[in-house]
């Protein structure tokens, strides 16, 4: 069975967890490939689509590394910043906006033509919606939703918009007051692009399969919630006193972890991050804490009411790993999310996890029992959870193996393989002949 997973890249949110699912899928026998924009390393198992007169192009990278980029990538950048100079009211730190438009046939992406399946996952860039989708008509398509772009005119978070229902348009991530906006015309688009298409959808989290269930998008469309997972063995509890030694923490301190992926997108809950921070300090009395960060964070940020220890992006998921092993508690303040990776990589390494009961958060994190599920948006709520957390150190043995044990019973990458590989061979028994 030859599976091709087609999805932007194959690092960041979304190329993560379908990489993952790619590597997953070969453990367990499937022949899968993986076609992108943009690959970094030299991984043979993915390629780069390139469109028709189109090239690619090596660019250097750290530690000797060479990032292959395709011309439709640099192509799908400039056209959506263009798209969105004509909506200069557009508020500003909102998730990225795209088309549905690509300068790509589906015969150009690698893999396509010879696949039994087609596993779409992020492919804002990668698919014309307007043109003849060719083979993913005619083959078993799977579609994986990383957030709601599948069925909007274009937002990938709709921060409680509800027009994605009825047609979009007037759209406020735009700042558009215009009912004949790009979100209603994209909108419109996939309307009828999909009236020929007809994937099976799947959701890493039930919160996103109840929306893509409501879609009039997907109407009668079969709609399954497959979890993502990890690899369990990267992802493992380390010893926190010894981490905490080598990296001059104190081993009293209460550690508090932050992944910051962009602290200049809303969605992900900077502001929030900070509130809760002071609440704990200033309404709670929590003196003796450091906030330890991974990922992007520029500096320059508002004045934290504790010590900040940063550690940079991360790619290496062992050291990762060790840093999750090191906190007392992971901070996850966004407003809207599917099923962070961050949350579960948090709880392999048996760290409870402190979020706002949104999205996917509440199908990983048992309440008071692997973490906190704050009232959404409340930060002194958020708070609470970390002097939750911190009144468990002196039972963080029981806390991290729960925590773990969540993880290995129903999130681990073994488990997500071999669910795919089911349905795809439950749709190749039942596609026409």
């Amino acid at each position: 069975m030859k599976v091709v997973h087609v999805c932007m890249q194959h690092y960041g949110g979304a190329g993560t967890a379908a990489y993952r699912l790619h590597r997953a899928l070969l453990g367990v026998g499937v022949e899968s490939s993986m076609c992108v924009l943009n690959r970094r390393g030299d991984d043979s198992s993915i390629k780069v689509a390139v469109p028709q007169g189109g090239g690619m192009h090596a660019l250097p990278g750290e530690n000797g590394a060479v990032t292959f980029v395709s011309d439709e990538w640099i192509r799908a950048g400039r056209r959506w910043r263009s798209m969105l100079d004509d909506y200069p009211a557009r508020p500003g730190n909102l998730e990225i906006f795209t088309d549905v438009h690509s300068g790509l046939s589906p015969y150009d992406l690698p893999g396509v033509a010879e696949a039994d399946v087609v596993h779409l996952h992020w492919v804002a860039g990668m698919i014309d919606w307007t043109a003849d989708l060719g083979p993913l008509v005619d083959k078993p398509v799977v579609w994986t939703l990383h957030d709601m772009n599948a069925f909007t005119g274009g937002c990938h978070y709709s921060a409680g918009c509800e027009r994605w229902r009825e047609g979009c348009g007037a759209c406020p991530a735009l700042g558009s007051s215009a009912q004949d906006d790009v979100s209603r015309r994209a909108w419109d688009v996939r309307h009828r692009a999909y009236a020929d298409f007809d994937p099976v959808v799947v959701t890493p989290s039930r919160w996103l399969g109840r929306l893509a269930a409501q879609s009039p998008l997907f109407a009668g469309r079969r709609v399954e919630v497959i979890p993502n997972g990890l690899d369990t063995e990267q992802f493992r509890p380390w010893p926190a006193d010894a981490v905490r030694s080598g990296v001059g923490l104190d081993p009293d301190s209460f550690v508090i972890l932050f992944g910051a992926a962009s602290v200049h997108n809303h969605r992900k809950g900077f502001r929030q991050m900070v509130r809760t921070l002071e609440a704990l300090k200033t309404e709670c009395g929590v003196e003796n804490a450091v906030l330890v960060i991974f990922g992007q964070w520029s500096g320059g940020e508002p004045d934290l009411p504790y010590p900040v220890m940063e550690f940079g992006y991360m790619d290496d998921e062992m050291k990762l790993a060790a840093v999750y092993s090191l906190a007392d508690v992971f901070l996850l303040p966004s407003l809207e999310d599917n099923l962070p990776s961050v949350a579960l990589e948090s709880l392999a390494c048996g760290t409870p996890v402190a979020a706002f009961d949104v999205g996917g958060m509440g199908d990983m994190i048992v309440h008071r029992e692997t973490g906190w599920l704050a009232q959404p948006y409340d930060a002194l709520d958020l708070a609470k959870g970390l002097v939750w957390a911190r009144a468990m150190r002196h039972a963080r043995k029981g806390l991290a193996a729960r925590c773990r044990a969540t993880v290995l019973e129903h999130f681990t990458a073994q488990a997500q393989a071999r669910a795919h590989a089911a349905l795809y061979r439950s749709i190749l028994m039942h596609a026409p002949a």
